[in-house]
């Protein structure tokens, strides 16, 4: 029986932890752009990308994927803002990123399910993680602030 595996158990179990804290986070979202001098630069680099400014080497991908995911969703119509959009790009990869630690507690460490899941709550619940995770963040571009054409 495929829904008596190990694997399946696991997958359940991963599944729970990522979609709870997605939802956490989704109910905890501040719905204001966060740390708003570096967020706005960043919204409208991603709404109105140029080339050669999409790389940024820390950000190796964001960038792209987030253009992507705003494109997306603007071509289907979905009205949706582009700060809330990004945020829950970064809600959900927050999310998915939990889901890996909570893995690495349950099966390197061997903890029980309910230690992997209260391990899990302490990077999940520190200020700096929760603050993050929705925070639209990458390096300030106050040239494109300051074009009345951007804003």
């Amino acid at each position: 029986m495929f829904f008596s595996s190990p694997i399946s158990r696991d997958f359940k179990e991963v599944f729970w932890v990522v979609l709870g804290f997605f939802i956490i986070y989704l109910i905890t979202w501040p719905q204001v752009v966060s740390a708003s001098h570096d967020s706005i630069g960043t919204l409208l680099w991603i709404k109105n990308p140029i080339p050669q400014t999409t790389f940024h080497p820390h950000h190796l991908l964001f960038n792209k994927v987030a253009i992507a995911w705003v494109s997306m969703w603007t071509a289907i119509g979905s009205g949706l803002s582009a700060s809330f959009l990004i945020s829950l790009l970064n809600i959900f990869f927050s999310s998915l990123s939990l889901g890996l630690f909570f893995i690495i507690l349950r099966h390197k460490f061997r903890m029980s399910l309910l230690q992997s899941v209260m391990g899990t709550y302490l990077p999940a619940f520190t200020f700096s993680y929760w603050f993050y995770m929705s925070c639209v963040r990458s390096e300030e571009h106050t040239s494109e602030l300051q074009s009345p054409d951007h804003l």
